[in-house]
């Protein structure tokens, strides 16, 4: 008897992840791929509007694929960028393209920490006023505050050993040592916001 293309519970199936089914459209293409990539270039080369232009274009193709957990840390990671130019009126605008990325994903506390993010860079540039109108943007637009980067959880050597060695969403190579755990254990791609440990 033929499979169905879907599992218990209405899900859809697709290539074999994590022992079941992942949901056929999760990945990025190869086009976009690189691109993140490209623009992640951008960014450390300090070309901060080109890598911001780039990473919003992204953030619509994830949008309009209806990735919207990536959409938020690309649409971040463009305000982010945006930040660090200057450039304080693409900053709103990017921000609320991404709060209503935010909406339609419905993770909160990983969307908190996402604006988080841009609230350091503001802060850190000291542009202590467009941060808090970017607090009070995703206070009004999500209902919870941003919060600001701190301490992640303590981290053993096993819980690095369980991540994967590139990033099941972009294909980019996961350094161990180089990522960061959240405050629930969790592990985001740094390039792409894709889940590389729950």
């Amino acid at each position: 008897m033929a499979r169905q293309g879907r599992l218990k519970g209405g899900m859809r199936s697709g290539p074999l992840v994590r022992g079941g089914r992942r949901e056929a459209g999760t990945r990025l293409g190869d086009k976009a791929r690189e691109r993140l990539r490209a623009a992640h270039a951008l960014a450390s080369d300090g070309n901060h509007a080109a890598a911001a232009a780039e990473l919003g274009e992204l953030a619509a193709i994830a949008r309009k694929r209806g990735l919207h957990r990536i959409a938020v840390h690309l649409g971040t990671r463009s305000a982010a960028q945006s930040a660090r130019g200057g450039d304080l009126p693409a900053v709103t605008a990017t921000a609320a393209l991404a709060i209503q990325d935010a909406k339609a994903d419905g993770d909160k506390p990983r969307s908190a920490r996402a604006f988080g993010r841009v609230l350091n860079v503001l802060r850190d540039g000291e542009q202590a006023e467009a941060a808090d109108a970017l607090a009070a943007q995703v206070r009004e637009g999500l209902g919870v505050a941003a919060k600001a980067a701190k301490e992640g959880p303590t981290v053993n050597r096993a819980m690095r050993r369980t991540l994967p060695k590139s990033c099941p969403t972009c294909s980019v190579r996961v350094s161990a040592d180089a990522v960061d755990f959240n405050d629930d254990g969790s592990v985001d791609c740094g390039v792409c916001g894709g889940v590389l440990k729950g």
